[in-house]
């Protein structure tokens, strides 16, 4: 399980670029998009409004002010992950995961949503499922969701495949897999030679790796 100030943290490491305003400024912000949101109540400006409130600290304010965009307009994979953000504020990592996976699921291509899910999983040990969503189809640069969800560097003489996407995000795996088994975390390396596995099941590397690593767990 991931710690309370762990999840805080995380949760502040993937605030936009208002973190970097200033407190007048946010609040300069929180009054333009009131003023709007009240003009028109069915735009945008209410997500806008609900992630200044995140910046300020508002949370309540801010889960509020997403429910009523959602009352008006759906789902969107904005407002989740803005939704996901106020959970983990709040220490509740599995509420924050619920809702990025439905913004996951409303648009692939949310890279923050991408990356907070995959962090979430790394931070509680979720080391499988955290490769299964950096290299799931339509993942855009696999490898980079990879690396900077793992804390373990790849060597600077190994460079991804340019030829296939795809197989830049399982050579990546794969390197992270040898790192693993090198520093003796077998846990963590079977759980990507499982992901390897599913992704590539006649290659009989992988299925012999996988016997090796559950030769070692057993001893």
């Amino acid at each position: 399980m991931c710690s309370a100030d762990a999840l805080a943290c995380t949760a502040a490491g993937f605030m936009d670029e208002l973190k970097n305003l200033s407190h007048q400024k946010l609040e300069a912000l929180q009054e333009k998009y009131e003023y709007t949101s009240r003009i028109f109540p069915d735009s945008d400006s209410l997500l806008a409004l609900a992630e200044v409130y995140l910046a300020l600290g508002m949370v309540t304010r801010a889960r509020r002010t997403v429910s009523d965009f959602i009352e008006k307009k759906g789902d969107t994979s904005r407002a989740k992950l803005i939704l996901a953000k106020a959970h983990l504020i709040c220490w509740d990592a599995a509420a924050a995961e619920k809702d990025l996976k439905k913004a996951l699921s409303l648009d692939r291509r949310n890279k923050q949503a991408l990356e907070l899910l995959i962090h979430i999983y790394k931070n509680s040990g979720r080391t499988a499922e955290a490769f299964r969503v950096a290299l799931s189809p339509g993942t855009e640069e696999p490898w980079r969701r990879i690396e900077s969800a793992g804390k373990a560097e790849e060597p600077p003489c190994l460079k991804p495949d340019k030829k296939s996407r795809s197989r830049a995000g399982v050579f990546a795996t794969d390197t992270m897999l040898n790192l693993y088994v090198s520093q003796g975390l077998y846990k963590d390396a079977l759980g990507i030679v499982e992901v390897l596995c599913e992704t590539d099941p006649d290659n009989p590397v992988y299925k012999s790796k996988r016997e090796e690593i559950m030769a070692l767990l057993s001893r």
